[in-house]
């Protein structure tokens, strides 16, 4: 059996309606992108630490 590990996030952008606007064109793909990367670096750290 593999563990599983869970996150949980919360993100309010800041500046109000305009700060909403941009992470609804940009801002959610690039904190998705860094989430996916940094779990990468997790992953891989464990992986060669427990290997």
């Amino acid at each position: 059996m593999r563990p599983n590990l869970d996150f949980l996030a919360h993100y309010e952008p800041p500046f109000g309606a305009l700060g909403k606007a941009m992470n609804a064109i940009v801002g959610h793909r690039i904190a998705e992108v860094s989430v996916h990367r940094f779990l990468g670096d997790v992953a891989g750290h464990l992986r060669q630490t427990l290997a």
